[in-house]
């Protein structure tokens, strides 16, 4: 069985990685999958304090907790500890999310050996998941982040934001020669994520559950609920080719 590590990726901050990252998990709670959620981001970890302590399974307060943990990858010790943790749980058919901080491709770079030796001698493959504005510079770090990569990288979704345009909007995007190269190679796609409808977003912030929490809760009206699972099933199309 094949382990899978999928990273969110984006160099920016304010792009939507968290936000992807926790209707990806939803995604994998949905199929009953078994994974491991790493929040990265030492300055603010939204993911790590909002899965802390939340039950695998919603309907059985017995069940295991979703094992969570927090890595410093800007530091080497940090991606020692991702290493430990993967060969932990090699052949397993487990998914490791990572979410990424903000200006990382640094640590990355410095890491690249180790980390392709681990993937390869652990057998794993790694998803990047990079989350795209409409600003000419996420095409340009996209470029040097998957130039950088490329030998690590099985599968990379470009994701367009639908928080910041409209999905014919990326012009600079669907114009790019960068687009047309990477979207050559048939494990490259990119999708559409529609943005969560800003009524939901000021009922979902005082809860600060993950998206299957919140539905299971009464703290949603019912046409809250409706457009939370209509925008889940979205994320979930969008994320299919991640099995």
């Amino acid at each position: 069985m094949t382990s899978s590590i999928s990273i969110f990726h984006s160099e920016k901050g304010g792009v939507g990685k968290s936000i992807c990252c926790k209707a990806f998990i939803y995604k994998l709670m949905f199929e009953n999958k078994n994974f491991i959620v790493i929040d990265a981001d030492q300055s603010n970890a939204d993911i790590h304090r909002e899965f802390l302590g939340i039950k695998l399974n919603i309907d059985d307060e017995k069940s295991d907790d979703i094992e969570i943990h927090q890595f410093d990858l800007g530091e080497q010790n940090g991606w020692w500890d991702l290493y430990n943790l993967m060969n932990k749980n090699k052949n397993k058919n487990t998914h490791i999310v990572i979410s990424m901080p903000a200006q990382i491709e640094f640590s990355m770079l410095e890491q690249r050996k180790e980390f392709k030796k681990a993937l390869d001698s652990l057998g794993y493959k790694l998803n990047m998941i990079w989350m795209l504005s409409e600003a000419i510079d996420s095409i340009q770090l996209l470029k040097h982040t998957s130039i950088n990569n490329n030998d690590l990288i099985d599968k990379l979704i470009i994701v367009k934001n639908g928080f910041f345009a409209d999905e014919n909007e990326f012009l600079d995007w669907q114009n790019s020669n960068i687009r047309k190269d990477l979207l050559q190679n048939e494990n490259n796609s990119e999708v559409f994520l529609p943005e969560l409808n800003k009524r939901l977003k000021r009922a979902l912030k005082p809860i600060k559950k993950p998206f299957a929490q919140a539905l299971a809760s009464d703290r949603l009206d019912f046409s809250e609920r409706m457009g939370l699972e209509a925008w889940l099933d979205d994320a979930i199309t969008a994320f299919s080719s991640i099995t």
